[in-house]
């Protein structure tokens, strides 16, 4: 016969941990009391006042390194009331090439703002002496300028020779033959999208593939040169 338990287990009791204070303790605020919380606002939320002097500083800037993308407002939205401030702010041709480098994004945006103005013809033959550096950037910014409006032929058309004549005179081959890809993918682009006529420009084009056949970008920009 089994045995029983003759007694009963004892019953434990836990005690509350102490509660400690501390400074940066997390607080559940007491909305009613307005006097001891006040919120706290994000700066960068609300307009800020600059004066000319910070708005040039910004453009300076953005000559020299990736500004932020606060500051490319900031001066986006002087453009965008008055693009004439242009001259004003310190942004130049003989400068936009700078921007285009360090900040293609902003570079994309401010062109496209000019463009819609009177004071575009020097900038785009700015880029056009880009074309001969064979930028990146560069082919970024006029890829993304062609597709967002309509450029003029003629900038089209000597920007992509230029672009053309700088992988020719190329005496590094590696970064000729890269440079070589990038130019093929970027006319495709535009010729898919129609907005170059490739019978304006098909000799230089043609030729261009032919030279550099061997490589498989360039063969098939002049299969679709023969078929548009």
């Amino acid at each position: 016969m089994p045995l029983k338990n003759s007694f009963d287990l004892p019953k434990f009791f836990t005690l509350s941990p102490p509660l400690s204070y501390f400074e940066d303790e997390t607080v559940w605020l007491n909305l009613t009391n307005s006097v001891e919380f006040k919120p706290i606002y994000y700066n960068e939320a609300f307009p800020e006042k600059y004066s000319m002097e910070d708005i040039k500083k910004i453009a300076t800037e953005a000559f020299k390194q990736t500004i932020r993308i606060h500051d490319q407002k900031v001066l986006l939205d002087v453009l965008e009331k008055d693009p004439d401030m242009i001259h004003k702010i310190g942004i130049k041709p003989s400068n936009i090439s700078n921007i285009i480098e360090f900040n293609p994004s902003f570079a994309h945006n401010v062109l496209a703002i000019l463009l819609k103005s009177t004071v575009s013809t020097d900038y785009l033959s700015a880029i056009i002496k880009t074309a001969l550096n064979m930028s990146l950037n560069s082919l970024e910014v006029v890829n993304r300028l062609a597709s967002s409006m309509e450029l003029p032929t003629e900038f089209l058309h000597l920007y992509i020779l230029n672009c053309i004549e700088a992988c020719e005179k190329m005496t590094d081959e590696r970064f000729q033959k890269r440079s070589v890809r990038i130019l093929c993918v970027f006319l495709q682009s535009l010729v898919r999208k129609k907005k170059i006529d490739i019978n304006d420009i098909s000799i230089e084009i043609e030729s261009f593939c032919i030279t550099f056949s061997k490589i498989k970008e360039a063969t098939e920009l002049y299969k679709i040169c023969k078929t548009f």
